[in-house]
C-alpha cells in the first residue's frame, strides 16, 4: 500500500493515508458492484493483507531497521565527541591537539561516508528478487556438490575428482565470478566500505579460493597446495548465511548465534575458574588422605588417581559432571571412601552448578537473544501498516452495515437507529469506540463544511480511528498547543476590542464636552 512512499516520514504518512482512502473507496466499490477497480493493488483484493516479504521489499528502500548500523554510528559519534573533548583539553597547535583532532576528523569523515543511491538497469538486476533467489539456488547447489564430493573422495580414497564434478564446480565458479563482477561494477569502491563489506570480502575470498583450487586440479601442481585449497573451500558454506535474511525467524536465530561468542568466552572462563577452585580443594584433600589415612585398595586407588590424580584430571572430571558428559554418581562412589570434606564438597559442586551456575548462564544467553529479537524500525512500520489496513477494512464493513440505503453516506437517523441496538453498541465497544453520547459523537464525525449533516466513508473511518482507544501523548500536547493558540488569539482580540472601546469612549467624551460648551 505504501510502496509509493518516499524516505521522509511526512511523505510516507501521506502515501499511507492516500492508500487507506483508496482502500476504503475500493472496498465500497467491491461490495456494491462485486468487482475491484483495475488500479487497486492485487495483494489487497484477497482480504486486504500483504505478505511479509512484499512489505519488507516495500519498506526496504527507506533504509530503516538496521540496528547494527545504527549502533555503530552512535558508537562512532561518542568516540568522536570524546576525542574532541580530549583535544580541547590541550593547547591549540600542540602535537597532541593536532593528533587528536586529525583522528576525530578522520572518524567523522568515515562515519559520514554513505554510498549514493545506485540507479539504472544494473542496479535493478542486482537488487531484484530473481537475482537473489538465483544466488540462493547456486549456494545451495554448491553446498550439495561439496557434500557429494567429500563423500566420493572418502568412499574411493582418492584425491582426484571426476570430470563431472570439475565441470559443475566450474559452472558454480562462473556464476560467483559474474555475481562478484556485477557488484564491483555497481558499487565500485563502496564494495569494500558498505555495511555488507564482510559478505563482499567473503565472496571475493571464495571466488579466489575456488579459482586456485580448480587451477591446481587441472594443472596437477603440488597436492599439498590443492589439499589446503580444498580445506579452505569450507568458507563457501558461510555463504548460506546470506539467505537467512529472507526468513525472519531463521535470521533472528542466526543473529543470536553470531552475537553470543563473546558471552560464550566469558562463560567458559567463569566455568573454568569455579571448577579450578573446587578442583584445587579436592586435590589438596585427597593428597592429605593418601599420605596419612590411605585405606583404599589398589583398584580404588587407581580409580581415584585416574580421575582425581592431578588438578588437570580433576578439572576434566568436574567438567564431565557439570556438563553431563558422565554420571556424577560414579565419581561420587570413588570419592566417598576418602571421607572428610571431599564427598560433601563434591555434592555441593554438583548442586551449585546444576541450580545456580547453569541457570545464570542460561538467563544471560536468553537476555542476549531477547535483545536481538526486539523489532526494528522497519518491522514496526510493516506491523503498523498491517494494523492500519485491518482497521480500515473493519471500519469499512461497519460503515456498510450502518449505510442501509446504500448511498455511501451515513445520516444522523441511520446512525442513531443502528446504535439503539445493544449488540451494536457492544460491537462498537469491542472495536475501541466507547460512545457515551450518540448525538455528540455523530456531530464530531460530521464535516465542518457539511450542509446535509451526513458522514461519508472517509470521514467516518478517519474519525473513528482518531477517537478509538485512549488519547495519546501527542493528542494531549496538540490539544494543549491549540488551547494556547486559542488563548493568545482571544487575548489579542480582547485587547483590540478594549482599544476600540477606549477610542469610542474618548470620542463620546469629546462629543459630550463639546455639546456642553
Amino acid at each position: 500500500v505504501c510502496s509509493a512512499a518516499s524516505p521522509s516520514d511526512g511523505h510516507l504518512a501521506a502515501a499511507c493515508h492516500g492508500s487507506s482512502c483508496e482502500l476504503m473507496k475500493s472496498q465500497v466499490s467491491f461490495r456494491r458492484s462485486r468487482s475491484w477497480p483495475s488500479n487497486f493493488p492485487p495483494s489487497l483484493r484477497a482480504g486486504g493483507t500483504t505478505t511479509d516479504s512484499e512489505d519488507t521489499l516495500k519498506f526496504g528502500s527507506l533504509g530503516l531497521g538496521n540496528s547494527a548500523l545504527i549502533t555503530r554510528q552512535r558508537t562512532a559519534v561518542n568516540v568522536i565527541a570524546e576525542l574532541d573533548h580530549l583535544a580541547s583539553a590541550h593547547p591549540e597547535g600542540s602535537c597532541r591537539h593536532r593528533f587528536l583532532s586529525s583522528i576525530a576528523h578522520s572518524l567523522r569523515w568515515w562515519n559520514g561516508l554513505r554510498e549514493p543511491e545506485r540507479q539504472g538497469p544494473l542496479a535493478k538486476v542486482v537488487r531484484s528478487r530473481a537475482f537473489s533467489f538465483l544466488s540462493i539456488i547456486f549456494i545451495l547447489f554448491d553446498a550439495v556438490l561439496a557434500a557429494y564430493s567429500s563423500n566420493y573422495l572418502i568412499e574411493h580414497l582418492t584425491v582426484n575428482r571426476t570430470t563431472t564434478m570439475i565441470v559443475l564446480e566450474m559452472c558454480v565458479l562462473a556464476f560467483y565470478c559474474v555475481e562478484l563482477l556485477l557488484k564491483l561494477v555497481l558499487h565500485r569502491a563502496y564494495f569494500f566500505l558498505s555495511e555488507d563489506w564482510r559478505w563482499n570480502i567473503t565472496d571475493m575470498l571464495v571466488v579466489c579460493n575456488s579459482a586456485m583450487a580448480l587451477s591446481g586440479l587441472m594443472s596437477d601442481v603440488n597436492l599439498s597446495f590443492v589439499r589446503a585449497c580444498r580445506v579452505f573451500r569450507i568458507v563457501k558454506i558461510f555463504l548460506l548465511f546470506r539467505m537467512v535474511g529472507f526468513v525472519k525467524q531463521l535470521r533472528l536465530m542466526t543473529e543470536c548465534v553470531l552475537n553470543c561468542f563473546l558471552n560464550l568466552f566469558w562463560c567458559i572462563v567463569l566455568v573454568v575458574f569455579i571448577s579450578y577452585i573446587f578442583a584445587l580443594i579436592l586435590v589438596q584433600h585427597l593428597t592429605q588422605y593418601l599420605i596419612h589415612d590411605n585405606t583404599l585398595t589398589e583398584a580404588d586407588k587407581d580409580a581415584l588417581l585416574a580421575n582425581f590424580g592431578s588438578v588437570q584430571r580433576t578439572l576434566l572430571t568436574l567438567f564431565k559432571v557439570a556438563t553431563g558428559g558422565d554420571d556424577w554418581d560414579r565419581f561420587y562412589a570413588i570419592i566417598v571412601p576418602t571421607g572428610g570434606i571431599g564427598p560433601p564438597l563434591f555434592l555441593f559442586f554438583v548442586a551449585f552448578f546444576t541450580i545456580a551456575v547453569w541457570n545464570i548462564i542460561t538467563s544471560l544467553f536468553i537476555e542476549v537473544a531477547m535483545s536481538r529479537v526486539r523489532p526494528t524500525t522497519r518491522e514496526l512500520m510493516v506491523e503498523k501498516h498491517h494494523q492500519d489496513v485491518a482497521d480500515v477494512k473493519e471500519l469499512t464493513e461497519l460503515f456498510l452495515t450502518i449505510d442501509t440505503d446504500e448511498s455511501n453516506y451515513i445520516s444522523r437517523e441511520e446512525f442513531l437507529r443502528f446504535t439503539e441496538n445493544a449488540e451494536a453498541m457492544e460491537a462498537l465497544q469491542v472495536r475501541g469506540l466507547d460512545i457515551k453520547d450518540r448525538g455528540t459523537f455523530f456531530q464530531m464525525l460530521t464535516s465542518m463544511d457539511s450542509t446535509d449533516h451526513r458522514v461519508g466513508l472517509e470521514e467516518f473511518v478517519d474519525g473513528c480511528l482518531r477517537v478509538r482507544g485512549p488519547a495519546s501523548s501527542f493528542d494531549l500536547h496538540a490539544l494543549k498547543f491549540e488551547s494556547v493558540l486559542t488563548r493568545r488569539s482571544t487575548m489579542r482580540a480582547l485587547r483590540a476590542i478594549l482599544g476600540r472601546l477606549e477610542g469610542i469612549e474618548r470620542v463620546l467624551t469629546c462629543t459630550s464636552m463639546k455639546s456642553v460648551n
